[in-house]
Parts: structure tokens; C-alpha cells; sequence
């Protein structure tokens, strides 16, 4: 486990590292790139003492280079799921939760290379934009032919013991902003994330109505067909009050978390410049998705892909 980055003056130099319960330093040949993610990566500048000055003197850092927007800029796509008692034949709740069916799923794959194993849980997606007319997506609809009670919740999921199927919404543009950054010096502690879902008033409208449209979608002919009842938030659900109240208790993150040490000209406004290099700390990049400045419409594996075959150019272009 990496706990910081070793600084000579303005520049970076190695890093040290815990292996095996060992702590030893780390000297780099020629750079350091930091490729931890929206929370890690800001979490071992700030332990390496970069960052804002405020959170470093809470934290017990020595401040060495003072960058305000370390751990900023936090953006995370919310997923909101409507789920339904639907007809058996088109629900894998019951084929992933025995294991005696879990192997025959395993041998299926095996042997023909289809069914459930040979994707995912999703089987539809579909974009739209929040206004009548509108040209751009900003809300996105899929279908997933599973539902589980605890909604991405922490540790193992487990899913219902109905037949059911999930009708989930995002808001793909989100423009609430949080923030990722240190309580203290251990680097095994997490970071302390605040995401503030909600907290633009776009984003809460247009969470809204995507959940709206998730349940015209359930009642379309075809859907319609195939659903029984809806379970959650259920049909006494009805008043934007009870949408809302339902959203803030269930909206989870789609593990799509970006911007924490973005990208940009001004030190003073971003972390890394446009070749990824960390404002002011000479051999210090960030390749990750943390450099992102606004989140895409979209998951973010192809562009966290884009950005490590960039800084690989970038960097041996400074040969």
C-alpha cells in the first residue's frame, strides 16, 4: 500500500510503500503517476501533503504545496430503481440466487456460451431528454431482470425471492458537486466522501421525472405484459413528495465517481494541467478519472482507458 509521495522541494521523487507489512521508499526512475481514482488519488496527494490548506492542518499534514481544489469538484452519476413482481419466465432471480442453478447457468455458458452468464443483468437502455423537444439526453432508462431489497447496498447482495425486474433511472449530466479528502494521517483510513446528491435543484428535478418515466415505461403494452404489480416504492407512492422522499432513501451511486483532481489551465481552479501533470509539483501525474472537470453522459471505463493511453503518449513525449 502506497501511504505518500516522496518530495524533494517542488518535486516528486518516489513513494513509500507498506509490502508485507514492511514500509520502504521507493525512488522513481523517471515519474510518478497516480492512478488511485476519484478517492484515492486526491487522498495521496493530501497525504503527501498537497492539497488545501484548511483540510491539511485538520487533518495533521504538513502543508507542502497548496492546491485548493485537491478532493473537489466530486460528481457521481445516481441510480434510482423501480422494481417489479413480474412474470417468472423473465426474471433471474431465482436462477442466481440457488446454487444448484448456478451451476447449471455455469454449464450452459460452457457448453453454448449463452444465457444469463453470458451478460449482464441489463437487457435495455434507453436515453431521453428532461424537456419535451429536447435535443440533448439527459436521462437514462435501463432494464435490469433482477431486483434485490437492499439496493447496492454494502457487502453481498442478495436478491428477492419473487420474480421481479428492475426499471432504474439516471441523471447523466449532474451538476450537485461534493467533495473526497482526508480526516487524518493513517492511509488506511478512508477518505471522507460527501457526495451531495440533490443538492442542485435540477438534479432533483430531473431525478424526478426520470422516476416518473421509468413507471410509464413498466405500463407500456409490452412491459405491461410482463409486470405483475410494483413493489417499490409501490403504487401509494403517487405525489412528487413520496417520488422525492422514495429517491433520497433509495438513490445509490452507480460507481461512476469523477473530478477530484480535474483537469485545467488554473492552479487555482484544477489539479493537473492538460498533460495530466499535477500544478506546480514537477514529476507528478494523475491518470485517472479523477482529472475528469464535468462527468459524462455515459460510464466512464472507455474514458478512464482514454486517459491512461494519453498520459502514456504524454509522458514519452517528454523524453
Amino acid at each position: 500500500m502506497v501511504s505518500r509521495v516522496l518530495l524533494q522541494g517542488k518535486r516528486a521523487t518516489g513513494v513509500r510503500a507498506t509490502i508485507d507489512g514492511v514500509e520502504a521508499d521507493f525512488d522513481a526512475a523517471r515519474e510518478v503517476v497516480l492512478c488511485g481514482g476519484a478517492f484515492n488519488s486526491p487522498q495521496l496527494l493530501e497525504l503527501s501533503g498537497i492539497g488545501r490548506r484548511d483540510v491539511l492542518a485538520a487533518a495533521g499534514v504538513p502543508l507542502q504545496h497548496e492546491l485548493p481544489m485537491v478532493g473537489e469538484n466530486l460528481s457521481e452519476h445516481v441510480y434510482s430503481p423501480m422494481m417489479f413482481r413480474a412474470k417468472p419466465e423473465v426474471s433471474w432471480n431465482a436462477q442466481l440466487s440457488s446454487p444448484l442453478r448456478q451451476a447449471a447457468l455455469g454449464a450452459r455458458w460452457l457448453l453454448k456460451r449463452d444465457g444469463p452468464l453470458s451478460t449482464v443483468t441489463i437487457t435495455a437502455q434507453a436515453f431521453a431528454p428532461a424537456q419535451a423537444g429536447g435535443k440533448d439526453a439527459e436521462l437514462k432508462i435501463q432494464v435490469q431482470q433482477v431486483t434485490s431489497p437492499g439496493n447496492r447496498g454494502a457487502g453481498k447482495i442478495v436478491l428477492d425471492d419473487f420474480p421481479g425486474i428492475t426499471v432504474a433511472s439516471f441523471q447523466i449530466r449532474p451538476r450537485s458537486r461534493g467533495h473526497s479528502h482526508i480526516a487524518n494521517t493513517d492511509p488506511k483510513a478512508d477518505p471522507v466522501m460527501v457526495s451531495n446528491h440533490f443538492t442542485h435543484p435540477d438534479d432533483l428535478q430531473a431525478c424526478l421525472l426520470a422516476l416518473k418515466m421509468s413507471r410509464r415505461v413498466a405500463a407500456a403494452g409490452p412491459m405491461a405484459r410482463l409486470i405483475e404489480e410494483e413493489v417499490r416504492p409501490g403504487p401509494k407512492a403517487a405525489s412528487d413528495e413520496a417520488l422525492t422522499a422514495y429517491l433520497r432513501a433509495t438513490g445509490a451511486t452507480a460507481y461512476h465517481p469523477v473530478g477530484t483532481c480535474r483537469i485545467g489551465t488554473d492552479a487555482v481552479q484544477s489539479v493537473v494541467d492538460p498533460q495530466l501533470r499535477v500544478h506546480g509539483i514537477q514529476g507528478l501525474r494523475v491518470a485517472d478519472c479523477s482529472v475528469m472537470p464535468t462527468i459524462a453522459a455515459t460510464n466512464t471505463n472507455a474514458i478512464a482507458i482514454v486517459i491512461g493511453e494519453r498520459a502514456a503518449d504524454f509522458i514519452a513525449q517528454a523524453d
